[in-house]
């Protein structure tokens, strides 16, 4: 792969999921899925190059099934610092006996991520880049403005797709309608900032971030993207191809 701030693991759960052998019922099951991949979640730790701990969110910003894969459930946990968000792990089950995840860097500098069990996972660099976004209008002066600001330049100015692993076809995802998050609280020298997604059925593959940034003479968006999946995907921007993974 061309770009180190994502890995895939594939994590053996035998011991947990023997729990689940006198399970009743499709909603239980659920229940103690969540349980287990919230377990696996809280069981890493992440640190900025600052060696300050980033802060996990115990909540799911997203829970997603995925029948096209044959993946029973999924969840996406990420971990903020000044509410900004900085590191991400989609977690997913195809049989509740072995759980997948993906960690995803979502800081501009390198990061640190370590596991209870011995693990650990250090890129050499940050996960995103963020550009200013050009002719875009300015930020508008309430949340509720942004937020119909932030919808609709991702609506009618990005897209992204994605090359199928079965068969190397390109295929055009579709744009989440509501942001996984929305920055709270709002970082230094920002005015807002939400983090979308595109994805393949309900399963997240691409994440835009956006932010209105106080400037000098005003404010300004810039927006950043990155990968939620290690299979290689391409951001577009005003129909062009500005980024890939």
């Amino acid at each position: 792969m061309k770009y180190s701030a994502v890995l895939w693991v594939l994590l053996c759960c035998a011991s947990l999921c023997a729990q689940e052998t006198a399970v009743d019922g499709a909603d239980e099951k659920v229940k103690q899925r969540h349980a287990r991949m919230l377990e696996l979640a809280k069981s890493y730790t992440f640190t900025a190059e600052s060696k300050t701990q980033i802060q996990l969110r115990e909540t799911p910003i997203f829970a997603w099934s995925t029948p096209e894969r044959q993946a029973l459930g999924g969840e996406l946990f990420l971990w903020t610092l000044e509410g900004r968000p900085l590191a991400t792990i989609g977690i997913w089950t195809y049989d509740d006996i072995k759980d997948s995840h993906e960690l995803q860097s979502l800081s501009v500098e390198p990061l640190r991520a370590t596991s209870q069990t011995g693990f650990s996972w250090r890129p050499s660099a940050g996960g995103l880049v963020f550009n200013k976004l050009d002719g875009a209008p300015p930020p508008g002066n309430s949340a509720i403005r942004r937020q119909a600001q932030m919808r609709a330049l991702l609506r009618e100015r990005f897209s992204a797709e994605m090359i199928k692993r079965e068969n190397g076809q390109l295929e055009k995802l579709r744009l989440l309608p509501q942001p996984l998050y929305r920055y709270e609280p709002l970082p230094a020298g920002v005015e807002d900032g939400a983090m979308f997604a595109f994805a393949m059925g309900t399963d997240p593959e691409v994440f835009v971030l956006l932010e209105a940034r106080k400037e000098a003479n005003g404010s300004a968006w810039y927006y950043a993207f990155a990968p939620s999946t290690s299979v290689e995907v391409h951001g577009m921007l005003d129909a062009r191809q500005v980024w890939d993974n």
